[in-house]
C-alpha cells in the first residue's frame, strides 16, 4: 500500500472519528439517563409491593401507569378472534407527575431523534455526492469501463434510489423517502453532466434537453413530496457537480448552458412555492462558479458568452421578482428584496469587470440604461392590484443608485457631485409628494454623500492654476450642488406637517450644513484664485496677503447676508449660524491677520470687519426677535 493511499485512510479514520465519537457520546448519555429513570420508578414499584399498608383503597394507578409505559416496548397486533369481542372502556387515568428527569430526558430522545433519523440521513446523501464524483473520476482515469457505461450506471442508480424513495413515501417514511429521493436527485445531475461536460458524449443541443428533463425532474419531485430540503438538495447537488466533475480543458460553453438551465427550473420551483433560502443558494452559487471560472480561464474571446450569459442570469431574476410582485399579489419576503439587490450589483458587476478595458466610454449609458429599466419596473409595480410598497422603493432606490453611479463613470470627477445633489433634491420633493419615508432616507443619503464628495475628494484636487473666479470647474459645479440641497429644503416647507419631528431637525441641521458649504467654496476659491496669482508672477504679487484680507471681508460679508437673511424669514437658526461665522471671523482677524498682514491691509480687513458687525449691532437694534409683535416671531 503506498503512501497516499495511507494518507487517504488516517484521513478517513480522523473525519470518522470526529464525526463519530460525538454522537456515540450523546448516545451513551441518553441512554445512560433513561436506565436512571427506569430503576427509580421499579424502585418506587417495589416500595409499592413491600408495603400494602400504604396503599389507599383506590390503586394508584397514576403511580403506576408511567412504569408500564416504561417497560412496553412495542404494541402487540390482536387476533381476528380478539377483534370481535367487544371493547372495554378503558378507565380514566389521572395524568401522572412528571419527575425533575422528564423534560431532559425528553430533549436528550428528541436530539437523538433528529441525529439518527435526519441528520445522518443528509450526512449520507452529501458524502454519496461526493463518493459518486470521485467514482466516475477514478473509473475515468482507470479506463475501468467506458464513459458510456458510467454514465448508465450513474443514471440507473439516481433512478433506482428515486424508486426507493417512493415506496418509502408510501409506507409512511417520509423523511427517509426525501433522502433516497435528494440522493437520487443527485446523481443524475452528476450523471447527466458528465456526459456532455466530461465525456462529451452528448451535443450541446442535446444536452440542453436532458438537463431540462433532469432539473424539472427535481423540482417536481420536491413539489410531489413538498419537500423544501429535497429542492435545496438538488441545488446544491447541481452547483457542486461542475466543481466535483472538473475537467482539464475549459468546457464554458456547457457550463454556462448548464447552470442557466439550472436557474430556470429553480425560478420555475419558486413561482409555485415560495421556499425561502432556495433562491438566494442558486444566484450566490451560481455567481461563486463563474467568478472561479473568470479567474481561471477568462480570455477576452471568451466575452461573448460571458456577457450572454450573466445578461440572462440577470434578467431571469429580474423577471421572476417582478412576476411574484405583479401576478401572485403577495409582499416580497426580505430574503427576496436582498436578492433583489443582490442581483442588480452582481450584473453590473460583471459588466464592469468584462467591459470596462475596452468599452469603458459606454458603461455611463449603460448605468443609465439600467436605471431606466428599474424606473420602468418601478411603474409597473405601481399599477399592479396590490402594489408592494417595499419592492418598489427598492426598485426606485436601485434606478436612484445607477443614475448616480453614471454620473460617476461618465462625467468629469467635480460634475459628479451636482448630479447627485440633483438626484437627492427629487427624491426629497417625490418623497414628500407622496409621503414614503424611505424615498426620503434614499434623498438623505444622496445629500450626504454629495458632502462627502465636495469636502473630501473635490476641494483636495483643486488645481492652483489661473483660473475665473467663482466660473471654473470646482465652485460652479459645487455652488450648482448646494444650490439643488437649499431648493430641496425650501420644497420642505411646503410639507411641513408631514414631517416627523427627528426629519425636522434634520432638516434644520441640513440648512445649516448647506450653508456653511457655501461659505467653504466661496473661501477655498478665493485662497485659490489669489495664491494662483502670486505663482504665476513669481512672487512679485502680493498675492498671500490680499487673500487673508479677502478672507476676512467674504467671511463678515456673508455673515451680514445670513443674518439678514435670519430676520428676513424670521428663522433664528439662520441667525445663530450667522453669529457663529462672525465669531470665526473675528477670531481669525484677531490671532491671523493682526500679526500676519501689513499695515495697509490689517487696516482693510479691521475696518470691514467693524461696519458690518456694527450693521449687525443695528440689525438687531431694529428687529429685537425676541419682542411680541403679536404674530408668531419663529417659524
Amino acid at each position: 500500500m503506498d503512501e497516499t493511499a495511507l494518507i487517504f485512510l488516517a484521513g478517513l479514520f480522523l473525519v470518522g472519528w470526529l464525526v463519530g465519537m460525538p454522537i456515540m457520546l450523546l448516545v451513551t448519555y441518553v441512554r445512560a439517563s433513561r436506565i436512571r429513570e427506569l430503576v427509580a420508578r421499579l424502585d418506587q414499584l417495589e416500595k409499592l409491593v413491600r408495603h400494602p399498608a400504604a396503599v389507599t383503597a383506590e390503586p394508584k394507578v397514576a403511580e403506576i401507569a408511567p412504569l408500564v409505559e416504561a417497560i412496553a416496548v412495542e404494541e402487540v397486533p390482536l387476533s381476528p378472534a380478539e377483534t370481535r369481542r367487544p371493547a372495554i372502556p378503558p378507565a380514566t387515568v389521572p395524568p401522572a407527575p412528571r419527575l425533575a428527569t422528564d423534560s431532559l430526558s425528553h430533549e436528550a430522545a428528541s436530539w437523538e431523534l433528529f441525529i439518527g433519523r435526519q441528520a445522518l440521513g443528509w450526512l449520507a446523501v452529501v458524502v454519496l455526492l461526493f463518493a459518486t464524483a470521485f467514482f466516475l473520476r477514478y473509473a475515468f482515469e482507470n479506463q475501468w469501463i467506458g464513459p458510456i457505461g458510467r454514465v448508465t450506471l450513474g443514471i440507473a442508480a439516481g433512478l433506482s434510489l428515486v424508486a426507493a424513495g417512493r415506496r418509502y413515501l408510501l409506507r409512511g417514511w417520509r423523511v427517509f423517502s426525501q433522502m433516497l429521493v435528494a440522493a437520487g436527485v443527485v446523481l443524475l445531475y452528476l450523471s447527466t453532466y458528465s456526459a456532455f461536460g466530461f465525456y462529451h458524449l452528448l451535443p450541446q443541443r442535446a444536452a440542453g434537453l436532458f438537463l431540462f428533463l433532469v432539473v424539472a425532474e427535481s423540482m417536481l419531485l420536491a413539489l410531489r413530496y413538498e419537500s423544501p430540503a429535497i429542492a435545496l438538495m438538488g441545488v446544491l447537488g447541481g452547483l457542486l457537480t461542475p466543481l466535483l466533475m472538473h475537467s482539464v480543458h475549459d468546457q464554458y460553453a456547457s457550463l454556462f448552458l448548464y447552470l442557466m438551465v439550472l436557474n430556470v427550473g429553480v425560478v420555475g420551483l419558486l413561482m409555485l412555492r415560495a421556499w425561502p433560502v432556495i433562491g438566494t443558494a442558486s444566484l450566490m452559487g451560481t455567481q461563486a462558479l463563474f467568478w472561479l471560472w473568470y479567474g481561471a480561464n477568462y480570455h477576452p474571446e471568451k466575452l461573448v458568452w460571458a456577457i450572454a450569459f450573466q445578461a440572462a442570469l440577470y434578467l431571469l431574476d429580474l423577471g421572476h421578482t417582478l412576476l411574484v410582485g405583479v401576478r401572485a399579489g403577495r409582499r416580497a419576503t426580505p430574503e427576496e428584496l436582498a436578492r433583489f439587490l443582490a442581483n442588480a450589483v452582481f450584473g453590473f458587476s460583471a459588466a464592469y469587470v468584462l467591459l470596462n478595458e475596452d468599452y469603458h466610454v459606454w458603461l455611463g449609458s449603460l448605468a443609465v440604461t439600467v436605471a431606466a429599466v428599474y424606473a420602468l419596473a418601478t411603474r409597473v409595480l405601481l399599477t399592479s392590484r396590490k402594489p408592494d410598497e417595499r419592492l418598489m422603493v427598492a426598485s426606485l432606490a436601485v434606478a436612484s443608485g445607477f443614475i448616480a453611479l453614471a454620473f460617476s463613470l461618465q462625467a468629469g470627477a467635480p460634475w459628479v457631485a451636482l448630479g447627485w445633489a440633483a438626484e437627492a433634491g427629487l427624491l426629497w420633493w417625490f418623497g414628500l409628494r407622496i409621503e414614503s419615508l424611505y424615498l426620503r432616507g434614499l434623498s438623505a443619503v444622496f445629500a450626504a454623500m454629495t458632502v462627502v464628495r465636495v469636502l473630501a475628494f473635490d476641494t483636495p484636487q483643486f488645481v492652483r492654476a489661473p483660473f475665473i473666479p467663482v466660473l471654473n470647474r470646482y465652485a460652479l459645479p459645487a455652488l450648482l450642488a448646494v444650490a439643488c440641497l437649499l431648493l430641496a429644503l425650501a420644497a420642505a416647507r411646503r410639507f411641513a406637517a408631514g414631517l416627523r419631528n427627528e426629519e425636522r431637525v434634520l432638516t434644520a441641521i441640513a440648512a445649516v450644513a448647506c450653508v456653511l458649504l457655501v461659505w467653504w467654496i466661496i473661501s477655498v476659491d478665493i485662497y485659490g484664485y489669489f495664491a494662483a496669482q502670486q505663482m504665476q508672477r513669481s512672487g512679485e504679487y502680493a498675492g498671500q496677503r490680499l487673500a487673508q484680507m479677502s478672507l476676512s471681508a467674504w467671511w463678515a460679508t456673508y455673515a451680514a447676508v445670513i443674518l439678514a437673511i435670519g430676520f428676513r424669514t424670521r428663522l433664528s437658526l439662520l441667525r445663530w449660524t450667522a453669529l457663529g461665522l462672525f465669531a470665526i471671523t473675528i477670531g481669525k482677524v484677531f490671532l491671523l491677520d493682526m500679526e500676519g498682514l501689513d499695515e495697509i491691509y490689517r487696516i482693510v480687513a479691521f475696518f470691514v470687519l467693524a461696519v458690518l458687525l456694527g450693521a449687525a449691532a443695528w440689525a438687531y437694534q431694529r428687529n429685537q426677535p425676541d419682542r411680541p409683535t403679536g404674530r408668531p416671531t419663529e417659524e
